[in-house]
Formats: structure tokens, sequence, C-alpha cells
């Protein structure tokens, strides 16, 4: 008997070897192979946005050996921002995963072959993470062509971080659960506005974050206009307006070749807003490559150059910054920046890290001025 591919959506028991099969695999390559929205997808059943289609592979003894999910169209194809360009608004995002044990036999060629004929003649774009060349040749030799990068950028322990300085009428304040949700979610919308993987969040994409282990309110900052200062507030105020927002997330440990055990971009950070523009996003919920070590059915092993070097213990993170469109251009994205660096130095966190397109050269130049180094390189590639 040979492996069988299904389509379907997952049970609660399927789900559970999902997981086990995307932490096997982790543990062999040194990344996690799934991203944080494909991760809740498989968690909590038909996943956070509708019309999105999930493949397995199962061995003749039921054990699922190969995992792939698909994302619907970030754009129904009649609405502005479809055609343009090698990614536009109708591609999908699609990512797979096969157990280490049971790579070079033909499952990954099967789920690709799946995600492709899924995307119905739309583009469909797939990261690979760590820029190998035997992926990077799989990936051509499938008629992927490379077409960004995203670079993860790191705050060694020893660089300091520099007080924020506030624009006039801004104060800051944390994130209040019960109270704050749909304030965050209007600015969210504008200012990722050109990037619906993270501007089209509903409140059941936010509740599913609250309620993970790593949420705290007390590291999610908010910059608020209020009618009268409000300095030591922590509350909302009446009248106040959200003006921005920096969310940081702690990871237990930092992972090794794709950074802090994450997939690259779900969140990925904007620039601050003096060298981005609005609402304008390095990443837009970028999933991991696919299957076999960063590139659909690359096995890794010997055919892989070793794992870069590791980050150990608990490392901080970018998570999401975000400013409203009327507030971009007063330095408020460097502030909310530089004030959640603050806290997680405060938390005792040296090291922290952020995703950064690696063509957008003012993001990486300020980085670089806060003390940011480029750390690791993942690759896009679309077809």
């Amino acid at each position: 008997m040979t492996a069988a591919l299904t389509e379907g959506p997952l049970t609660p028991a399927q789900a559970d070897l999902v997981l086990e099969l995307a932490a096997a695999a982790e543990a062999s390559d040194g990344v996690a192979p799934l991203s944080e929205q494909t991760i809740l997808h498989v968690r909590h059943g038909a996943g956070l946005r509708s019309g999105g289609r999930d493949w397995l592979v199962t061995a003749p003894d039921g054990g699922i050996t190969g995992y792939a999910h698909l994302d619907p169209p970030d754009a129904p194809e009649d609405e502005p921002g479809h055609g343009h360009g090698p990614e536009d608004d109708s591609d999908v995002t699609g990512e797979l995963v096969v157990h280490p044990a049971h790579r070079r036999r033909g499952s990954g060629s099967a789920l690709v072959s799946a995600l492709i004929a899924g995307a119905d003649g739309r583009g469909i774009r797939v990261w690979a993470h760590g820029d190998l060349p035997a992926a990077a040749g799989f990936a051509k030799a499938n008629g992927f062509t490379r077409v960004r990068e995203l670079w993860q950028m790191l705050l060694p322990p020893d660089v300091p971080v520099t007080e924020p300085a506030l624009p006039d009428g801004i104060t800051l304040r944390t994130f209040q659960p019960g109270a704050d949700e749909e304030a965050w979610l209007a600015v969210n919308r504008r200012a990722f506005a050109h990037h619906p993987e993270q501007g089209g969040w509903t409140r059941a994409d936010l509740e599913l974050r609250k309620a993970e282990p790593w949420f705290d309110p007390n590291g999610f900052f908010l910059a608020v206009r209020s009618p009268s200062a409000r300095p030591d507030s922590t509350s909302p105020a009446p009248g106040e307006r959200l003006a921005g927002f920096h969310w940081t997330k702690v990871h237990p440990s930092g992972g090794t070749s794709g950074g802090p055990g994450v997939s690259p971009g779900e969140h990925c950070p904007p620039a601050p807003d003096e060298v981005r523009g609005p609402g304008v996003s390095p990443g837009e919920h970028c999933p991991p490559a696919p299957d076999e070590v960063r590139g659909p059915g690359v096995s890794p092993g010997e055919h892989c150059p070793p794992a870069p070097d590791v980050v150990p213990g608990p490392i901080g993170e970018v998570y999401v910054v975000g400013v409203d469109p009327s507030e971009q251009g007063g330095g408020l994205g460097k502030a909310l920046t530089l004030a959640g660096l603050a806290h997680l130095r405060a938390r005792g966190l040296g090291e922290i890290m952020l995703y950064v397109d690696g063509d957008n050269a003012p993001a990486v130049r300020l980085y670089e001025n806060l003390g940011f180094g480029r750390w690791h390189t993942d690759v896009m590639y679309h077809r």
C-alpha cells in the first residue's frame, strides 16, 4: 500500500497529529514549518479566514506524514489591485510540511501539486526559510520565481535602547482587555489597509491571540491622544483617540535558523512611519517554505548547510507596530518602537528581533541606526 493524499477539514484527532508532525519537523530542521496563522487554523478547526483548504498525506498505518494548507485569495479578482506585478491581491498563500522520516518519497511533490491545483490559476506565494541553494533549485524546477527577501534583524544585548520622544499631545498606556479591542481593530485596519492579512484581522483573530499563553497586555502599548493629559493613566479616557500601537511578544527560547521558533512575517512589523508611508508593512503573515527544508520537496540533512548559530534563552520580538495614517510622519512610529524595546529590556531580554523587507533600504537603515543587525534571510518564491 502507498500513502494517500486527501483533502478536507481536519478532525480534532487529525489536528493533533498535524501539530505533532510540525513539532517533529521543527526538531529536525531547527525552524517551525508552519506560520502562527496556520497553527491557529489547525488548533481551532475551521480557521480564522473562510475559504481555506487542507490536504493530508496519510501512511498505510494511518499516521499523517504530510500536511498542506492553502489560504483564500487576499482579495476578489474584481477588486482594485488585481493583476498588477508578480504578486497581487488575488494571489493565494500556501504552506506545507512533510515528516522528516518520510521525505523524498513523493509526498512533498504531491502536496505542492495539490496547492498549485487548489490555486485555480491564481498566483501562489511560498516562503523559503533561509536562502538555501537546494531550495532555490527545486523552486526554480517547479516554476517558482524568487521575488522577495525578508530579513530577520537582531538587536544584541550590549546595544543600549534610548528613551522614546513622544510627539506633543501623545501619551502611552497599555492595552486593556475588554475595553480596547474595537478601537485597536479600527486603527489596525487603517494602518494596514494595503496588507489584508494584517489589516483584515477580525475580533476573532484578536481573541485567539489574546488566548495564547504568550499574550501579555502589559507589553501591548497604545499611543493615544486625549482631551487632557493623563500621563499616569492606564485606562481609556473619555474622548481619547488611538493614534498607534506597539505589540511586543516574548518567545521562551531563541530557536535556531528560523529565529525564535516562529514563522517569518505572520506579524511582520512595519517600519516606523517616517520611512514607510501609510499602512505599509514588510510582511503579510508571511508563511514559511513548503515542506522539506525550506523548499517544496528538498530534503534536509546532508543536502543542506549546517544550521546557523543559536540565540539561547528567551528572546523578545517586535510583534507588530502600527500608526494611524493621520498620525504618520511625526515620529510616532520610532517612539513606539523604542517604547516596546525598553519594555522588553526591562523584562531582562537581551536579544530582540524583528522582520523587515530586504529591499526597504530606509527601514533597514533606521533599524541599523537603532543597533539591529541582519540575522537571517527568508526568501519568497512566486508562481
